[in-house]
């Protein structure tokens, strides 16, 4: 008898550790930018969803709850003909509000930021290989999008990812100083 409870026991803890680590993932848990850090460079976590049928679009992809927590940095997803979706949020802690959200991999086909609020989409911008380098909002090799994120806010983002290349994600935050002084 005293056997079979401290089985049962056993179990129940094993259950118990695998849901909270669980939720721990699904909690989304955001980069911090300081005032103590003017660029941060491969930031993470990151939340990634490989689309295999390359067919969801953001509303499809927003109901989806099944994002892998990706610590590697940057992010190699090698050569696919999946779409890949990346989720994360950043939290600014620092005066600056004014923020460059940027990729150093410049050869990615598409690659479209979703800005969002509400689980709904505030803010869609398109970049890529396949468009016209002029579209840009800088005349830079790197994919760069502007941000704004007031201090104490957390601000959630989703990348919509595609390419005929290798896919390689080295995302970057920073201020426009730090940004274009290191690169």
């Amino acid at each position: 008898m005293l056997k079979t409870n401290h089985t049962k026991l056993f179990l129940y803890i094993n259950i118990l550790i695998t849901v909270f680590s669980f939720s721990e993932v699904r909690a989304n848990n955001p980069i911090i930018f300081s005032e103590d850090n003017f660029q941060i460079n491969n930031i993470k976590p990151l939340y990634i969803y490989e689309d295999t049928s390359s067919k969801l679009n953001i509303y499809d992809v927003l109901e989806i709850d099944s994002f892998i927590t990706n610590e590697v940095s940057p992010p190699n997803l090698g050569l696919s003909n999946s779409t890949f979706w990346i989720k994360f949020k950043i939290k600014n802690n620092s005066i600056y509000k004014n923020l460059i959200l940027g990729c150093s991999y410049s050869i990615l086909d598409e690659i479209e930021l979703y800005t969002l609020k509400n689980d709904s989409i505030y803010k869609k911008t398109i970049l890529g290989d396949r468009y016209y380098f002029s579209k840009r909002n800088y005349d830079h090799q790197y994919f760069m999008y502007d941000v704004n994120i007031k201090k104490g806010e957390t601000q959630e983002y989703l990348l919509r990812i595609k390419s005929w290349e290798q896919i390689v994600v080295p995302l970057f935050i920073g201020t426009p100083k730090a940004v274009f002084e290191s690169t």
